[in-house]
């Protein structure tokens, strides 16, 4: 990808038209959020000049800059002070899911106001696709009686060749409720 992505930061790389940043923005206005912060690097103006560009339409969007590449905690550690004490919810541009409107992150939120838990989107991952998805997490979990899944156990990312009929997290931190019909995998037992 980084020949694509040479000139073009890839969360601006278009799909169907569109932007991916676009598109997760589209997704978070259709779950009902009213707030968006996007965290970028200062490498990457192109996406400061997109978001200033774009109609003022919902979400409204903050820019805040994670001077290195330290990660999804860091990242969020860099929103802070913009985010206060508000809850969050993470969307991440390269992970783009097929509409149905409004979309899994709709789900999650769901989730997360019926049990005050954090909750997180969960994905299948069958054996034959894994090796396509390069490093993925892995979760144990439980069925509930509410239609959602109980996280039991986050695993560290495996390499692709490792993680083959393991179970994927859309999310690197760990959390109480899985959302969205999801069905992280046939039993409650670690992926080795």
């Amino acid at each position: 990808m980084a020949s694509v992505t040479r000139d073009l930061p890839k969360e601006l790389l278009p799909v169907a038209g569109k932007p991916l940043l676009q598109w997760t923005l589209e997704e978070a206005a259709a779950a009902g959020i009213e707030r968006a912060v996007v965290v970028t690097s200062p490498d990457k103006p192109q996406i400061a000049q997109f978001l200033s560009d774009r109609p003022t339409i919902r979400p409204s969007v903050h820019l805040v800059i994670q001077p290195e590449p330290r990660g999804l905690g860091d990242a969020l550690t860099c929103a802070r002070p913009v985010l206060g004490g508000d809850d969050v919810a993470v969307l991440l541009p390269d992970n783009l899911f097929a509409p149905p409107s409004p979309g899994p992150m709709a789900a999650v939120l769901e989730a997360h106001r019926r049990t005050g838990e954090s909750s997180v989107l969960l994905a299948t991952v069958p054996a034959s696709g894994a090796t396509d998805r390069g490093a993925t997490g892995r979760a144990r979990c439980r069925s509930r009686s509410d239609g959602l899944w109980d996280v039991l156990a986050v695993a560290e990312k495996a390499p692709a060749q490792s993680a083959a009929g393991c179970s994927t997290p859309r999310s690197s931190s760990a959390s109480s409720a899985c959302a969205g019909g999801c069905h992280p995998g046939p039993s409650s037992t670690m992926c080795p």
